[in-house]
């Protein structure tokens, strides 16, 4: 059994606190001896050390190391990356611990996997915890579940990242067998490829044969056309991408079949570049109408095909500014990318300078920064892409504060400058281009710059009287090229300039390619230095993430974005995050929203805070600035609705939220005139409980409020425990307000209507079945059941009604049919069966009985169920559920719950099979099948606690013998309601 979550972490900080201790005495022989052995023994079985990666992304390691030794003593402290799902340098802007400093991989797992604290921001652990209950409920560690088994199961490792579209829309990364988020990081994300692709590209990267078919790798297909003609593939690409987005461009690419071969080189070479250069770009950039007031200075080196990139937007970004394009090759060693350069300086179109040796980053920039000493300067990484009045932008920035020495842009991936999360690169695409969210940026942030204690590096424009009052780069300390833009901002600070950042500019950052491991050792050497220099610096850098005064310019975008996504007419939903057959109708109604043309938003519970709800939008948008509302802040969520034009709500299950909050929302709709759809997917209006069950997931009967206020006294809800008279008063009275109030079976609406009889309720099936869908069980005997069936019949020892439950049934069918296989489907817990099933695993196991047991799915505790001999499949995807359901060959599928359903889209599943179904008499269950002809399988409800008499009934079931009628309910059970 799991130990509960805080125990582990307490166990876990001790585990490293002695760690620590144990490393200060390290220069003890044994001592240290014994530290490194449990360190890389505690790293090499998380499964999150990768050598291969290791190797590929550390190349200023030698091939003696061990790398294992090295990431445990070394890697980890200066930030380098195990394996491609695990960043440091993340996880510590996230754990904010002082084990997590030094020991970032032994502190996630030992304390913040428990904390569900994410690895890095490929793996989003609380979003994979949330949709996958059965990794939560075992207390796996998220990510290695993920890397191991859950990708190739389609679970999504983040809301931004749809793994089995990602498979669906790229067969050869299926056809390899890879996992879909390793292949994006390594090779798709270069590629264009896209993590959340829309319908239209889809069908556009499907539209082809891919270089990957069933039975050939990528390698094998490209090799069957020869250079030329993959040439010739690529430049009509580029042809045909003038007016295309850059996900629309890289999918014709990839499906043309030349991607693999040269990822992002399909459209960046240096032919299709000049192509795609018109006559207007070229004079605008290769013709000096007047003196250039800015050197745009990009030193290079490795990185072909993102300083290719880089390039080609800045040779194709409309700029007003006078400008000239410098670019210092520091003696590169790739002579494709030279012959590049060389070629686009003979065109006219930048100014090169070749270093005849490498000198480093610094030297290089010093460099560009002396060659025109009356001009300011924009330093820009190789590894940078930008857009149309970029460079306009930052200019009038620097114009507008005239002590201003630096300015830096937004972008994906530049410290106290990212967006959308600040602080830690933002890897995922967005739902929109990088060049549109610039230009929302110019729009929603105009002329917004702010200041701060540094400039950022990736893109920094310098003043010359800046410069000329500072001085250069300083060369000596920070050769390699990490530090010298915080050195500088702190000399310069010095002498009374600023620095800010212009909210108004975004500027995508693919970041440090050309350094790859090598970075966290750079880093810390500069970090050094500059504490050494500069003591107060890190504390400059703490108060100003603590101000945070860039929350408003990245709020403003956020809102930007979910504005994009309005329409004429606007439904916001109103739904918990607990999952369920709830969570599956918001699914439908969104798509029919969306179907009808309607822009749809998402409310939802701050997690862990009832009181307060967060805004989303459907399709995995991150919007993380954007502010929370109290339920009760009738001003902010009026803001809200007026700013996305919302004209429908639609509530979903009021759960995760204070007791009253159906009456502010009963005043909001009211007050703004909004029409309300309420889907009332349990019985939480006339029942805190939610589901009319006892303690132990039984139905309770509904005899009474008497009984009622016995039950909430004893057991307690998560609403407290209200007066239950003025529960229901106070639903009944807000759901007047409601323009429909929608159930998903008659059996609901009837039960209801009891309670709330001048409600007006509308039944609407969530998923109904037709008689075409539904195989009946005659159209599946086969002669053998038949068979069977006629000997059961004619025996003398049939199926006794209910023997008493100390009295062990004798039982002789089972010894002349063969063995029984009962199949139970879904997430089991308490009111799902779950004892019920286990009980009846553990008899028919103690008796010998010929039946055997399987959960499609798993339940409240897969251990227990799998020791009482239960086959565990464990999570599926919907999608796949009537295969898998269809080939375990099941005899009956047997729906244990013990509560009344209000639908179950499990029934509806079993009900496509075609195979006897057997189900307690109660609920929307027992309705449906009762409505469809099918009751033969209904059981009485005691029965749930006689395991010995139940599993006969299933035997009988299974053996597709008739029972007799169920015993009559008792009548303490009857479904009475107190007058």
């Amino acid at each position: 059994m799991p130990l509960p979550a805080p125990v582990s972490i307490s166990i876990g900080r001790s585990l490293l606190l002695l760690a620590r201790l144990l490393r200060v005495l390290s220069r003890l022989p044994l001592l240290g001896a014994l530290y490194r052995a449990w360190l890389c023994r505690l790293v090499w079985q998380s499964g999150l050390f990768d050598e291969r990666f290791y190797r590929e992304n550390n190349r200023d390691l030698s091939a003696q190391d061990s790398l294992l030794l090295h990431y445990a003593l070394t890697g980890d402290c200066e930030g380098r990356c195990p394996s491609a799902c695990f960043d440091p340098t993340f996880y510590r802007l996230q754990a904010r611990s002082g084990a997590a400093r030094r020991l970032a991989l032994a502190h996630y797992l030992l304390v913040g996997r428990h904390q569900q604290l994410s690895p890095s921001a490929w793996f989003d652990a609380d979003h994979y915890l949330r949709e996958n209950k059965d990794v939560a409920r075992a207390r796996l560690e998220p990510l290695r579940h993920f890397l191991t088994e859950g990708a190739f199961q389609g679970r999504t490792p983040s809301s931004a990242f749809d793994t089995r579209g990602y498979l669906q829309a790229y067969p050869d990364v299926q056809a390899r067998r890879l996992n879909p988020l390793l292949h994006y990081i390594s090779e798709g994300r270069f590629q264009g490829r896209q993590t959340r692709l829309s319908p239209h590209l889809q069908m556009s990267v499907q539209a082809r044969d891919w270089p990957a078919a069933a039975e050939q790798s990528a390698d094998s297909v490209l090799e069957g056309g020869g250079p030329q003609e993959r040439a010739d593939v690529a430049q009509d690409v580029a042809r045909r991408g003038a007016g295309m987005t850059e996900a629309e461009m890289a999918a014709e690419a990839i499906a043309a079949g030349i991607a693999e071969a040269q990822p992002l080189a399909h459209w960046v070479s240096v032919e299709s570049l000049l192509e795609r250069l018109d006559a207007e770009s070229l004079s605008s950039v290769s013709i000096a109408t007047e003196t250039p007031l800015i050197d745009v200075v990009m030193p290079i080196y490795r990185g072909r095909l993102e300083t290719l990139r880089c390039l080609l937007s800045l040779l194709t970004a409309q700029v007003e500014v006078a400008h000239e394009l410098v670019v210092i090759n520091d003696a590169s060693p790739d002579e494709l990318l030279c012959a590049a350069v060389r070629k686009l300086a003979a065109a006219g179109l930048l100014t090169l300078i070749e270093q005849p040796e490498n000198q480093g980053f610094v030297k290089s920039a010093n460099l560009g920064l002396r060659l025109h000493p009356d001009r300011d300067v924009l330093l820009l990484n190789a590894d940078t892409e930008v857009y149309d009045g970029w460079l306009d932008r930052l200019h009038r920035s620097a114009l507008q504060h005239p002590k201003v020495g630096t300015l830096s842009p937004l972008s994906n991936n530049a410290t106290i400058c990212s967006y959308p999360q600040r602080g830690c690169d933002n890897p995922y695409p967005l739902e929109l281009e990088y060049r549109q969210l610039d230009a929302l940026a110019a729009e929603v942030n105009r002329g917004l710059s702010l200041q701060a204690p540094t400039t950022v590096g990736f893109c920094m424009y310098l003043r010359r009287a800046c410069l000329d009052a500072v001085g250069l780069f300083d060369e000596a300390a920070f050769s390699p090229g990490y530090g010298e833009e915080n050195d500088f901002s702190q000399r310069a600070s010095s002498h009374g300039w600023e620095h800010r950042i212009a909210a108004d500019v975004f500027v995508r950052h693919w970041g440090a390619r050309s350094f790859r491991g090598e970075k966290g050792r750079h880093m810390a050497a500069a970090k050094a230095v500059i504490a050494q220099r500069y003591p107060r610096y890190r504390r400059q850098i703490a108060a100003f993430e603590a101000a945070d005064p860039l929350a408003i310019a990245r709020q403003r975008l956020d809102w930007g974005r979910l504005a994009l996504q309005r329409r004429e007419e606007n439904v916001l939903i109103l739904h918990h995050r607990r999952g369920g057959g709830s969570a599956k109708r918001v699914e439908a109604e969104i798509s029919a929203l969306r179907r009808r043309g309607l822009g749809v938003f998402l409310l939802r519970p701050v997690p862990g805070d009832v009181t307060r709800v967060e805004l989303s939008q459907p399709g995995g948008m991150r919007l993380p600035n954007l502010p929370r509302f109290s339920i009760t802040d009738s001003q902010g969520l009026t803001q809200l609705v007026e700013r996305l034009r919302i004209s429908e709500v639609q509530t979903h299950g009021l759960f995760d939220l204070t007791a009253d909050s159906i009456t502010h929302l009963e005043r909001l709709v009211r007050s703004l005139g909004l029409r309300w759809v309420a889907y009332l997917h349990d019985y939480k209006v006339i029942c805190p409980r939610v589901n009319l069950v006892d303690r132990r997931g039984r139905y309770c009967g509904e005899r009474g409020e008497a009984q009622c206020r016995r039950c909430l006294a004893l057991n307690g809800s998560e609403f407290g425990r209200p007066a239950i008279a003025a529960w229901r008063a106070m639903h009944a009275q807000a759901l007047t307000a409601a323009a429909l109030i929608r159930v998903p079976d008659q059996e609901v609406a009837e039960r209801l209507q009891r309670y709330f009889p001048k409600l007006r309720l509308q039944v609407s099936a969530h998923d109904p079945v037709t008689t075409d869908e539904r195989v009946t069980a005659d159209e599946r005997v086969t002669a053998h059941d038949r068979l069977a069936r006629h000997h059961a019949l004619s025996m003398s020892d049939g199926v006794s009604p209910m023997p008493a439950p100390q009295q062990a049934p004798a039982i002789s069918l089972e010894r002349r049919l063969e063995r029984r296989h009962i199949v139970v489907v879904g997430a089991i817990g308490q009111r799902k069966g779950f004892e019920v099933l286990l009980r009846c695993a553990r008899d028919a196991r103690a008796r010998g009985l010929g039946l055997r047991f399987t959960l499609l799915g798993f339940g409240l505790d897969d251990a227990r169920l799998k020791a009482a001999g239960v086959a565990v499949s464990g999570r599926y995807q919907d999608a796949d559920a009537l295969g898998l359901l269809k080939q375990l060959s099941a005899d009956l599928i047997w729906l244990p719950a013990t509560c009344p359903e209000t639908f179950s889209y499990t029934l509806s599943l079993a009900l496509r099979t075609g195979l006897p179904i057997c189900a307690f008499d109660v609920g929307a269950i027992a309705a449906r099948l009762r409505r469809l002809g099918i009751s033969d399988g209904l059981l009485a409800l005691p029965l749930a606690d006689r395991p010995a008499s139940l599993n006969q009934v299933l035997i009988a079931l299974a053996s597709g013998i008739p029972t007799r009628k169920p015993v009559p309910m008792p009548s303490r059970f009857a479904a009475t309601v107190a007058g």
